[in-house]
C-alpha cells in the first residue's frame, strides 16, 4: 500500500495477442488503484531480457495481481495511456506492499 496516492489508474492486461495485422485487446484486471505517477530523474534505463528500455514515467501503486510488462494503464487524472515496460512487486518492513513499475506513454493507438 502506497502512503499518498496523487491520481487512480485502471490496470489491463493482454487478453488476445496481436500479430502483424491486428492488435492485442486489453481487458480489465484492476480499477481505482490508488497510485503515484512520476518524472523520472534523468533518463530511467533498465535492462528488460536483451533489451535496455527507457521509460517515461515511474508508477508506485498498491498492489495489484497479475500486473506484468506488457499490461496497459489509464491514468485518471489526465486520461493518458502507459504500456507496463518492467515491473518489480516491493514488500516493506510492517509486510505492506507496492508494485513499483517503469511506463512508456502510449501515442496515436486505439485502445
Amino acid at each position: 500500500m502506497i502512503t499518498l496516492a496523487t491520481t487512480t489508474v485502471t490496470v489491463s492486461a493482454p487478453s488476445t495477442v496481436g500479430d502483424d495485422w491486428t492488435a492485442p485487446t486489453y481487458g480489465v484486471i484492476a480499477s481505482n488503484v490508488r497510485a503515484t505517477l512520476s518524472a523520472p530523474q534523468g533518463a530511467h534505463t533498465r535492462t528488460v531480457g536483451a533489451d535496455s528500455v527507457q521509460v517515461d514515467m515511474i508508477l508506485d501503486c498498491d498492489p495489484v495481481p497479475g500486473i506484468t510488462p506488457g499490461c496497459i494503464i489509464l491514468d485518471a487524472e489526465d486520461g493518458q495511456t502507459y504500456a507496463i515496460e518492467w515491473v518489480q512487486q516491493r514488500t516493506n518492513a510492517l509486510g505492506l506492499g507496492n508494485d513499483h513499475a517503469g511506463v512508456t506513454r502510449r501515442t496515436g493507438e486505439a485502445d
